[in-house]
Parts: structure tokens; sequence; C-alpha cells
């Protein structure tokens, strides 16, 4: 195919001419006299590497869908050459260029014309900050704080116009690798020192440990580690009522470091304190181990973090009262498992005791009193029957001791420091007294009366200490 002449006249034109190989040759030493031959082959490869330059330019003009070639477009041809791109040439505006005074065929790029006399009079710029150190959070508690500080969150990318950019490449999704929570090597030390020895057999230690842990701030990065712990060893010891001890005794002290966020971590900690409370067997012989003192305690602790975080977690509570009250009125649920449930709701306090507890107690106690007199009972059974009646009247006494069910209208002051009065013992029979302190020993001096609303009629209670939280109950130590 043949170039029409106009064509060929004007790439004619647009050739570099020997005069300009000549003319920039005098700006280099040595060359200040360049043959005509030499200039003219000098201007052919010029135009040759010039040409090719600006097509690499001008394919990278059109990937980019511009019809404007830009000083970026030739940095990126040149580059892809493995040639130096330009620089001080990617500014945006028209460069001005200026004739040569004397020469025609000699051009040269404008400077800005600026005025000393100005320039002098400006303020000098501020002075740069001092080199200085500031502190900030790169994490709280596993969570990055939203703070100009920390780079932002890794976000998807988005096209031009708002839209998500949408991968069709691959179907399969891609997931992130895990990370692992890096702990310094003292913590590591802590936490296998605080482990070994609360399932250990030094009183001594686990005390020391309990005490470190409740008080001791700067742990924050183990409190998931010790959350684990409680549930790991708690769902493999049921068996070991020792050991359960010692983990009740450990979330007791999770729970009193004022410097953990424990809330947390309540739905992974309540399922192995619940279990505490109204599992039907725990520890190995329960007839001759003390398991009823585990259950308090844990009703303690459930208490706790319900009165803390029912704020937090409006179904908190009602989730923990349904737990208890299914366990009571499953008649197919022992002994130990309706003691627990007593003393757990006792324990959440006199308004759920009212509400929940109160109507049951009369039919409940109905069906204790039947198997008191049933004939015969083993020891174990009558020891079963003697707490879980002894639990039923401690939460009588809860909610006869709450302001409604008040005699005389007195204050907490006069009914806890009166002395009790146990005339109504010698109204009942011969034979119910016996069973009575047969099965429960220190029944006069725990308890004051009897009311007839419950068919012996009982008294409010003059002393509810056993259900304070701020003490250990002696049968938890170790």
């Amino acid at each position: 195919m043949q170039k029409k002449p106009d064509q060929a006249m004007s790439l004619e034109e647009a050739r570099i001419s020997k005069e300009t190989v000549k003319t920039i040759s005098q700006g280099i030493p040595g060359m200040t006299d360049l043959k005509d031959e030499v200039a003219l082959a000098l201007a052919s490869d010029a135009e040759y590497r010039v040409r090719e330059i600006i097509q690499d330019a001008t394919k990278f003009m059109r990937q980019s869908k511009r019809s404007l070639l830009t000083t970026e477009d030739v940095s990126a041809a040149l580059r892809l050459r493995n040639v130096e791109p330009l620089y001080g040439l990617s500014t945006k505006e028209p460069l001005k260029f200026v004739k040569v005074s004397g020469n025609t065929n000699l051009f040269y790029v404008a400077d800005k014309e600026v005025d000393l006399s100005e320039f002098i009079q400006k303020d000098l710029p501020p002075v740069p900050n001092l080199p200085s150190l500031m502190a900030h959070w790169l994490s709280v508690e596993g969570v990055q704080p939203a703070i100009s500080q920390n780079p932002p969150p890794e976000t998807s990318e988005m096209e031009s116009g708002g839209k998500r950019k949408r991968d069709v490449s691959s179907e399969q999704p891609e997931f992130k690798p895990l990370v692992k929570h890096v702990l310094s090597r003292e913590l590591q030390l802590y936490y296998e020192h605080v482990t070994k020895h609360i399932v250990g057999n030094d009183n001594a230690q686990v005390d020391l440990c309990l005490k470190s842990v409740a008080e001791a701030p700067g742990l924050q990065q183990l409190l998931p580690y010790f959350v684990h712990f409680v549930v790991t060893k708690g769902n493999e010891n049921l068996k070991n009522l020792k050991v359960l001890k010692a983990l009740m005794r450990l979330v007791h002290a999770l729970l009193a470091n004022p410097y953990f966020g424990i809330e947390h971590y309540c739905h992974q900690l309540l399922p192995v304190v619940l279990t505490c409370v109204v599992r039907k067997k725990l520890g190995k012989n329960q007839s001759e181990e003390d398991h009823w003192s585990l259950r308090d305690f844990s009703a303690k602790i459930v208490a706790d973090i319900s009165s803390r975080f029912s704020d937090t977690y409006p179904t908190l509570q009602p989730r923990i009262t349904k737990t208890y009250l299914g366990a009571l009125l499953d008649v197919q649920k022992p002994l130990t498992t309706h003691y627990g449930a007593i003393v757990g709701l006792t324990a959440l306090g006199p308004n759920v005791v009212n509400f929940l507890l109160v109507p049951h107690i009369k039919a409940y106690t109905s069906q204790l009193e039947e198997e008191l007199q049933q004939e015969p009972l083993t020891p174990i059974r009558k020891y079963e029957l003697a707490k879980t009646y002894s639990a039923i009247m401690l939460a009588a006494g809860t909610h006869l001791n709450s302001g409604d069910f008040r005699k005389d209208g007195g204050s907490d002051e006069v009914m806890l420091s009166s002395k009790p009065d146990h005339g109504f013992l010698k109204a009942l029979p011969t034979e119910r007294l016996a069973a009575m302190k047969e099965l429960m020993p220190f029944f006069e001096t725990r308890y004051d009366s009897m009311t007839e609303e419950f068919g012996d009629s009982l008294e409010p209670f003059r002393n509810l200490k056993d259900f304070e939280m701020n003490t250990v109950p002696e049968a938890m130590t170790l």
C-alpha cells in the first residue's frame, strides 16, 4: 500500500533535521565541528527512537481511555524500555517555550519570574517541630482502636462510581490466615505457674496465685487463656471435687480483678459455673465429699455475674432463672439438683424469690414432708432431705425478710439484732420436733420460727450472712 504524497510530505517534514543535531552538539564539550554526514545519521537514529517512544506512549494513552497524550504516558514508555524517565516535566500545565535570541531554531522553557523584593518581604515558613515520642494503644484486649495513628481496617476495593469491584476470575472465597496471639515470656511463665498450682496440692501457693490474679494489673492478655483453662478443666474434672472448687475460686478471682473486662466472656463461663450448681453428681462419692459448699459458692458467683452484667445483657438473668426454675420443677431431677436450683434462686435476691420461688414453696415442702415421714430412710437420703429443706427455709427467710413482710415495720438493725424466739418449737408435736432435730441438728440456732403460711409457720431469719459475696466459705478452702 503506497502512501499519499501529502502524507509522505508530512512525514518528511516531521523528521529531525541535521541542523537540530548540530545545535545540540554545540552544548557538548569537544564536539564543536560535526560533519553533515554524521549529523544526518544521528538525526535518522534519533527520529527512529523518538517514534518508538511515541508509539509506546500512545498505547498507554489508549489503555487509559484518554485522547490526550501526557508526560506520564511518555515516562511510562521510557521505563518500559529501561530508559531513565524525564524529570521536571510532569506538570499538567502547558509548557511555554521561548526562542533563544539570535537563533530562531533554538527554544528553551521559560521560567516564572520572581520578584525578589516581594519574596524577601514574605513571612518565614513555620519552624518544623522537634522530634518527639508519643504513645498510643495498638490494641485494647485484642481490639484495635479506631484512631489516626493506627492503620485503617482493610476494606474491599471499590470501582470508580462507588460500585464494589467483583472478581469473577475465581469463585472460591478467600480466607485470611489465622494470626497467632503472641504473649511475652513473662506472661507465659506467669500463666504456667498459676495453672500449675491451681490444680496442685500446695494450698499456700493456691491462695497466693488467686490473690495475685484478683489484684494484679496488666494481666488483660491472659484473660481469654484463663477462661479457656476454666472451661476445659471444668468439663474434664466433673468427678474431681477439689479441682472444681479451685476453678470456681479462680472464676471468683477473675471477677474480683477490676482491670479485667470479663463481661465479654460471660457466655463461656456461665455454663461451667451453672454446671457446678445444678449438676446431678459432683465428685466421685457424694456421700463422703462436701459438694454442697461448691454448689453454694457457685450460686453466689452466678448471682454476682447476673447483678453486674444484667444491664449489658438484658436476657442474662431471665436465662439463668429459667435454668434454675426448670431444674426445680422437674420431678425427675434428684434432690442435689433441686438444692442447687433453690440456693441459686435465693442468691439472686428477694425479688426473684418472691416472684419465682415462693409460689412453689408450699407444694414442694409438702412433698418433702411426705418423704420425711417415710420409713426407713438411709442416712444419705436423710442428709439430702435436710439440706434441701434448709435451703427452702433460707429462701423463705429471704422472702419474709424483705420490706413488705416485716411484722412491725422495724428496721434491719432491729430485726438482725433481736434474739430468736423458739417458742414455736414447744407447740410442735413431739414426733415432728424430734425428726426435725435429728435431720437438722442446728435447726434451733439457725432459724427463728415457723409461720402458719407453710404448714408449721416460718418467721424471718435473723442472719443471712451465708450469702455474702465478699468472703469465701471455709469449706471452699483447699
